[in-house]
């Protein structure tokens, strides 16, 4: 993955902007994160928003110059907030530049996108590289800045704490690799992991309550974002089973839901011991 990681840490963005106002919206929380990390040293004031309700009220507070909406969320997915966007006229957002954020990139996604509205579209999970050139596409060129080298900042990672996450890789439990492209840098991989470690029981919870309510539609938003967030941290066979957990709910498949939800779940959960020394 192209990336512009080096292996001291040392990362230099592509742009500054400090005053480029940015809007994030995604309901899970290790996304954006993930997105705080990478867009760090550009400036940009990142607003993050979990739900598009909460979004919402950001929109009607400030202008913001590029809004980065997930497609797949409960309650209001992102076309849902897309149109809210589009067609208030007096709304300072309503031509803001609004990007769709989706797991699920298939042929056709792009048209797909631009035909209700969106600007254009990221892949989920998102990659550094791809990040910036794509809001240095967007923001206005008034608030662009060149990267300052001197201000480059160098990230020094615990020995203890690196070696832990090396273990994973040579066990091929992680594809760290993969999992350092999309964080940016391995200190913000780490602090990926951390996130993902502590949100473990809340959202397999979440997951347990959907499927035992036989609530199969937001089953399978969760297990969505679920097969996101575990390509993020590399752990693809826990990304593959809830990637075919989130087809079966698309197919109404209750059967294979049955049949393989523990096993998703026990292995989800089983990461709480995989990163006890992270």
């Amino acid at each position: 993955m192209e990336n512009a990681i080096k292996e001291n840490d040392v990362y230099t963005p592509k742009f500054v902007a400090p005053t480029a106002n940015i809007l994030a919206v995604d309901d899970t929380e290790i996304n954006l994160t993930v997105l705080q990390g990478l867009l760090k040293q550009t400036k940009v004031n990142l607003v993050c928003c979990t739900s598009g309700r909460q979004a919402l009220e950001e929109i009607n507070k400030e202008h913001f110059d590029v809004m980065l909406i997930d497609h797949r969320m409960p309650e209001m997915d992102g076309i849902e907030l897309l149109k809210f966007i589009r067609q208030n006229k007096d709304n300072s957002n309503f031509s803001s530049i609004c990007i769709a954020l989706t797991a699920n990139v298939i042929e056709g996604a792009a048209e797909n996108y631009l035909k209700v509205g969106f600007d254009d579209y990221m892949a989920k999970p998102v990659d550094g590289t791809r990040l910036e050139e794509t809001l240095l596409k967007y923001i206005p060129k008034e608030k662009l800045q060149e990267s300052d080298t001197s201000e480059t900042e160098e990230v020094v990672i615990d020995e203890k704490l690196r070696d832990a996450i090396k273990k994973l890789g040579d066990k091929n439990i992680l594809d760290v690799e993969s999992g350092i492209g999309y964080a940016g840098s391995m200190a913000m991989f780490a602090d990926t992991l951390k996130v993902f470690k502590e949100s473990i029981d809340s959202k397999a919870d979440e997951i347990e309550e959907l499927y035992f309510k036989d609530d199969i539609e937001n089953y399978g938003i969760k297990v969505h974002a679920l097969k996101s967030t575990a390509k993020l941290i590399g752990a693809m066979e826990l990304s593959d089973k809830a990637k075919a957990l989130e087809e079966a709910a698309k197919n109404g498949d209750i059967e294979y839901i049955k049949d393989n939800n523990y096993e998703l779940i026990s292995q989800y959960r089983s990461f709480k011991d995989t990163l006890t020394d992270i």
